[in-house]
């Protein structure tokens, strides 16, 4: 794509999985915009980008529209959620393309020891059964910043904290959207999907083993639709409480790392 058939500005929302990416969506898909931007969704981003054949990954989408400022908001380009128990150590996978683009990249990053749970959580709606990660593998999300600064080297990057969501949505909303929303959308019922509960976890635990790997999957969706299975109420959290101070820790150690180097909302 020549500079004159690019847009003139990618924003790149790439989640993480887990940090209110389909509230966050919902709303962006329901707000009004101003001219001269184009917003792309994950059902759109998943048919036209994630699904292309591989040979085609250095080469720019064609639902990427020229002239328009580009708000593109997938989880999934990352990799998906097994994926994220990794810290997603293949970007280059879905975003390649974007190198010949001037990006902007918005990331959420959350508490080691509730993203990991909650990530995990939703693999097991997606797949086989895999055991919990223990650990914070390939760096976690310095190193996946890194990754995608070595990928996208001019890229810009604005990153936030779980925690301030909140308090701080519309500020958050509007930098996503490069400032692109001209009315915000009003929280409207569904925008978020129920978490699994305590007891549906603990129940799919014990029952998993009673059915192939790949049924596995199909089991857990069913238990998350008869919520009326919950036992102990609250999320799964399958950690220790020593395990999650040592999470917690390097995510507090990480953070801070995260501030030294790039545009955090604080």
């Amino acid at each position: 794509m020549s500079r004159s058939m690019a847009p003139a500005l990618l924003c790149l929302h790439l989640g993480v999985h887990k940090t209110a990416t389909t509230y966050i969506q919902s709303v962006l898909e329901r707000s009004d915009w101003r001219e001269g931007y184009f917003y792309i969704g994950p059902w759109v981003s998943r048919e036209s980008i994630i699904s292309r054949d591989p040979g085609l990954a250095d080469i720019v989408p064609d639902v990427i529209r020229r002239d328009d400022i580009v708000v593109l908001s997938d989880e999934n380009l990352l990799g998906n959620a097994a994926a994220g128990l990794a810290f997603y150590p293949r970007p280059e996978r879905h975003l390649a393309w974007a190198r010949q683009l001037k990006v902007s990249i918005c990331l959420c990053v959350r508490d080691y020891a509730d993203f990991l749970s909650s990530a995990w959580v939703e693999s097991l709606r997606h797949g086989a059964f895999r055991p919990q990660a223990r650990k914070v593998r390939n760096g976690g999300y310095v190193g996946l910043l890194e990754r995608l600064e070595r990928l996208l080297p001019n890229a810009d990057f604005f990153v936030w904290n779980y925690a301030s969501f909140r308090d701080r949505r519309d500020e958050i909303l509007d930098r996503i959207s490069s400032h692109g929303l001209a009315k915000l959308a009003v929280d409207g019922v569904g925008d978020q999907r129920p978490s699994p509960s305590c007891g549906v976890v603990t129940t799919y635990l014990q029952l998993r083993n009673l059915v192939e790997g790949p049924k596995q999957a199909e089991l857990m969706k069913k238990l998350i639709s008869n919520q009326n299975i919950r036992g102990n109420e609250g999320k799964f959290n399958g950690y220790s409480e020593e395990d999650r101070r040592v999470l917690s820790q390097q995510f507090a150690t990480d953070l801070e790392i995260i501030k030294s180097r790039y545009r955090i909302l604080r």
